[in-house]
């Protein structure tokens, strides 16, 4: 009779074993999804996240894949709308991807992100910087960028060291994103200036007309005006602003560290602008030759963010090889263990699902480029004449 138990027991576990493999290793592919706009305002950001993730797939499928077996791609247009990106979690979750590398903004990724946590899909943001992405420790969530209580707080510092006399107003656009940004900003500077905002407006993000705003803007006769929210519509607003005549100096986050923002505003009137963004995302070597293998596969420099997707793939594929399992737990559990070399740097993830390290820069449009800004600069408004001293 014991026997017979024991039989039946090991008969048990082989079965469970097998089941295990075949749901690890008994698929003919390796499936990565790339949620992103893939349409809309942002498509060319979201196409730069697709294409960075597959000169990574195709990297490593020459050296074999993952588990002898070929990586593929699965692209998703989110559209850049919450609602859509629940449809896209929701089919990816019944698809039971290996991995999803997505979504771009923190509004789309807040939205998707319990259903990936309930079905149990590991998912790698290279963009959201909301807090609340990684706020509520879960287990196969993460994030390879920094995050916007950082960032905004990094630039409140810059500007009170820079001009603590600062009259700020802020403008954001009614996204998770810009207003979270906004707010930490402004808690930062009013905790060191002791000053409150003259102005704290915020707008929907279809809005692309502000010369309403921007007369608001000039009746309160700011110094720096900060703005959360991305490029297109940061660079509307600042071209109505200068239009109005309000010379204050523009002051955005990540969001608005994009070539086309300089492009759309203009090249004179984006001039002096700043903005915050990592130091130098492709200074390591391995960064350098991400750039250099991108324009020579797809004809054009990488955006910004190219280089956060193709090295939240790397972290993905490394972990799934440590690990050899593509199970979402296992593969989380070495996220956590383990450091990684990327292009970005080496990355080592704390409890929440966060870089352990990452910074913030603040950056400067001069000649129609982004140069990193001096560490310790006047922010005159723009166009201000110095006072002459009186003796």
């Amino acid at each position: 009779m014991v026997r017979k138990i024991v039989i039946f027991g090991l008969i048990c576990f082989i079965v469970a074993a097998l089941f295990f493999l075949v749901g690890c290793f008994g698929s003919k592919t390796v499936t990565v999804a790339v949620v992103a706009p893939l349409s809309g305002d942002d498509q060319a950001e979201g196409e730069s996240i697709l294409n960075a993730v597959n000169l990574c797939v195709e990297e490593w499928n020459a050296k074999g894949g993952l588990f002898g077996k070929p990586i593929e791609i699965i692209p998703k247009d989110d559209k850049e709308n919450p609602e859509i990106a629940v449809q896209i979690a929701n089919e990816l979750s019944r698809q039971k991807v290996s991995v999803v590398i997505g979504h771009y903004t923190s509004a789309c990724t807040l939205a998707a992100r319990d259903k990936y946590v309930e079905n149990r899909i590991l998912m790698i943001t290279p963009s959201s910087t909301n807090p609340a992405v990684t706020d509520g420790i879960y287990q196969t969530i993460f994030r390879v960028c920094g995050r916007d209580d950082d960032q905004g707080e990094t630039a409140a510092q810059y500007v009170y060291k820079a001009w603590p006399e600062a009259k700020v107003a802020l403008l954001y656009d009614e996204s998770p994103y810009g207003k979270g940004l906004s707010e930490r900003f402004l808690a930062e500077f009013s905790a060191l200036s002791k000053k409150e905002s003259v102005l704290f407006k915020h707008f929907d993000r279809s809005m692309m007309d502000f010369s309403s705003i921007a007369k608001e803007v000039k009746e309160k006769d700011p110094t720096l005006v900060y703005f959360g929210g991305l490029f297109l519509q940061g660079a509307e607003l600042l071209k109505a602003l200068r239009k109005e005549g309000v010379q204050a100096t523009f002051f955005s986050g990540d969001g608005c560290f994009n070539p086309l923002f300089i492009e759309k505003a203009g090249a004179s009137t984006a001039e002096g602008s700043l903005v915050t963004f990592t130091p130098n995302p492709e200074g390591t070597a391995e960064g350098k030759t991400f750039a250099k293998n991108y324009k020579a596969k797809f004809g054009t420099d990488p955006k910004p963010y190219s280089i956060f997707a193709y090295s939240a793939a790397q972290v993905a594929f490394k972990a799934m090889e440590k690990g050899q399992s593509k199970d979402p737990v296992v593969v989380s559990q070495v996220i956590h263990s383990q450091t990684f070399e990327t292009p970005i740097g080496t990355l080592k993830f704390d409890k929440k699902g966060d870089p352990e390290e990452s910074s913030w820069a603040v950056w400067k449009v001069e000649n129609g480029k982004f140069v990193p800004a001096p560490a310790s600069e006047s922010l005159a408004p723009v166009n201000e004449e110095p006072k002459k001293e009186t003796k």
